[in-house]
C-alpha cells in the first residue's frame, strides 16, 4: 500500500507540475492576448485617425473641385466675352471703314464745294465789280432818263435799272416806255431813300424801331421780296408790347406766317385777361375793331382811375 501511495504522489506531483506549466502557459497567452488587444487598440486609432484624415482630404477634394467648376465657369464667360469683343471689333471694324469711306466722300465733296466757293467767289467778284459801277450810276446823274416824284421830292433814276429791281416799275414802264415821271403816293421819303440805294447797290439798310415796319410795307407794295424777307426778320427781332398790333396788319395784308404768329403771340401777351379769337389773327377789320374797343375800355378805366385819385 505504501508503494502505490508513493507512486500515486509521484503522478500526483507530475499533474502539479503539469498544470503549474499549463498555468503559465495559460498566462503568456494571457500576456500575449493583452498585447495583441493593445496593438488592436491602436490600429483601431490609427484607423480612426486616417478616417479623419481621408474625410479631410475629400473636403479638400470636394472644395478642389467646386474652385475648378468655378474656374471653368468664369473661362467659359471669358471666352464669351472673347467671342463678344471680337464680334464687336469686327463690327468696329466694319464701321470704321464705313466712316472713312464716308470720310473720302466727304473730302471730295469739301474739295467740289471749295470749288463751288472758288467760282462763287470769282462769280462775286465779277458781281461785285458790276455793282461798283452801278454804285458810280447812284451818284452819277449822267443818263438818267427817268423821275420818281415822292411829294415835293424828285429822284432821277436809270429806267433799265429801276425796270431790274422793281416788278411793279417794270410793268408800268412796259406799258408806258416813254413815261419820263411818275409820281408815288403813300411812300415815306426816307424810306424811299434806302430803298433807292438798296437798288443800285445792293446794299442791305440799317434800320430799326417804326422804321422797318414802313421798309416792310413799302417793300411790299413795291414786291421786293428780298428787302420784305430782311424788314421781317428785324421786325421779328425787335418785336415788343408797343407795336404787335401793327406788326400783325402788315403780315396779315402781305400773308407773312411767322411774323403773324409772332405778333399774334405778342398781343395776347400784352393783354393777358383778353380772350383773343383765332380769327383776330387773319381778318384786320375785326382785328381793328377788336382793338378799337380795348383802347376805348383802357382810356375809360383810365378816366374812372383818375377821377378817383383827383
Amino acid at each position: 500500500m505504501k508503494g502505490k501511495n508513493n507512486g500515486l504522489n509521484a503522478e500526483v506531483k507530475k499533474l502539479k507540475n503539469k498544470v503549474d506549466d499549463l498555468n503559465a502557459e495559460v498566462k503568456n497567452l494571457k500576456d500575449e492576448n493583452d498585447g495583441l488587444n493593445a496593438e488592436v487598440k491602436n490600429l483601431k486609432d490609427e484607423n480612426d485617425g486616417l478616417n479623419i484624415v481621408v474625410k479631410n482630404l475629400k473636403d479638400e477634394v470636394d472644395d478642389v473641385n467646386t474652385e475648378v467648376k468655378e474656374l471653368k465657369d468664369k473661362v467659359d464667360d471669358l471666352k464669351a466675352q472673347v467671342r463678344n469683343l471680337k464680334d464687336e471689333n469686327h463690327e468696329l471694324n466694319a464701321e470704321v471703314k464705313n466712316l472713312k469711306d464716308e470720310v473720302g466722300d466727304f473730302n471730295v465733296k469739301v474739295r467740289n464745294l471749295k470749288d463751288q466757293v472758288d467760282d462763287v467767289n470769282a462769280e462775286n467778284q465779277k458781281l461785285q465789280s458790276k455793282i461798283n459801277k452801278f454804285k458810280n450810276f447812284l451818284t452819277d446823274e449822267t443818263f438818267r432818263d427817268f423821275n420818281i416824284q415822292i411829294g415835293d421830292h424828285k429822284f432821277p433814276v436809270h429806267k433799265f435799272l429801276i425796270a431790274a429791281r422793281c416788278p411793279p416799275l417794270a410793268e408800268i414802264l412796259k406799258k408806258n416806255p416813254e413815261l419820263e415821271n411818275l409820281k408815288m403816293v403813300d411812300i415815306p421819303v426816307d424810306i424811299f431813300k434806302v430803298i433807292l440805294k438798296y437798288f443800285y447797290t445792293d446794299e442791305l439798310p440799317g434800320v430799326n424801331g417804326m422804321n422797318v415796319l414802313h421798309l416792310y410795307a413799302t417793300a411790299g407794295k413795291l414786291k421786293i421780296k428780298e428787302l420784305m424777307e430782311y424788314a421781317a426778320t428785324k421786325i421779328i427781332q425787335s418785336l415788343d408790347s408797343k407795336n404787335p398790333h401793327e406788326v400783325l396788319k402788315l403780315s396779315n395784308k402781305y400773308n407773312h406766317d411767322e411774323m403773324r404768329y409772332q405778333a399774334y403771340e405778342a398781343l395776347k401777351k400784352k393783354y393777358p385777361d383778353v380772350n383773343f379769337k383765332s380769327e383776330l389773327a387773319v381778318d384786320n377789320d375785326k382785328l381793328d375793331a377788336f382793338m378799337f374797343q380795348i383802347k376805348r375800355k383802357e382810356e375809360a378805366d383810365r378816366e374812372m382811375e383818375d377821377m378817383f385819385n383827383n
